[in-house]
């Protein structure tokens, strides 16, 4: 398959699977993301949803094992993002300091 080809297969919808998962975080350390998908295809789509919903509970940030609130990518609360790696790349999601946090997870293949 050429480079192109296969890119543009990534672009489209997911035709194989799709899995949500949720995950509380705490603020100790980053936490790192297991996969959910089982069909053994890849993932074509992968977003990050911040579903807390309280004035006490903020941002979630995503990274590599090293994130931090400082370091990390944030996810606002009630946003959805798009986190672009492929399955063989590990993401570690972390709450602000002294904080839980809910997220979810959606994975397409």
């Amino acid at each position: 398959m050429s480079e192109i080809a296969k890119l543009l297969r990534f672009a489209g919808p997911a035709t194989n699977e799709f899995k949500i998962s949720a995950v509380d975080l705490g603020s100790v350390s980053g936490e790192l993301f297991t996969s959910s998908l089982t069909s053994g295809k890849s993932r074509i789509g992968f977003y990050a949803y911040n579903n807390n919903s309280t004035s006490s509970s903020g941002e979630i940030y995503w990274g590599d094992s090293n994130v931090t609130p400082d370091t990390g990518f944030p996810i606002p609360i009630g946003s959805v993002v798009e986190i672009p790696v492929v399955v063989d790349l590990d993401v570690y999601f972390i709450a602000t300091s002294g904080e839980f946090a809910d997220l979810r997870i959606l994975e397409l293949a």
